[in-house]
């Protein structure tokens, strides 16, 4: 799979200490690469306290994470530093609302 840079898939990360924010993400939807811009602009703010993170709908490990977290295609999974999941953003977001929603739900603020 092509992976945006600075991207994983590596969904092993989740719940090893740091929140995670993860695009379920569909290459055929442009709700897909809207909610990369609003990830592109605000991850570098959350360098150290949040890991950001892919997966596509149409892999066996994208369907079991969509499944188990109840997400959908392009849709932005936010998961606490234990993994255990705290919310599914739908499009459309700005990166302010995903801010507001990381701090609010994972208590991680922009640096």
């Amino acid at each position: 799979m092509n992976l945006p840079s600075g991207y994983s898939d590596d969904l092993s990360r989740i719940g090893k200490g740091k929140a995670a924010v993860v695009l379920v993400r569909d290459k055929n939807a442009v709700q897909t690469f809207d909610l990369m811009d609003v990830m592109n602009g605000i991850r570098d703010q959350y360098a150290g306290q949040v890991e950001f993170l892919l997966t596509d709908f149409d892999t066996p490990q994208g369907r079991a994470f969509i499944a188990a977290n109840g997400a959908a295609r392009a849709t932005l999974v936010l998961l606490d530093v234990n993994g255990k999941l705290v919310k599914v953003l739908y499009p459309p977001q700005t990166a302010g609302n995903v801010q507001q929603e990381i701090t609010a739900a994972l208590g991680a603020a922009p640096s």
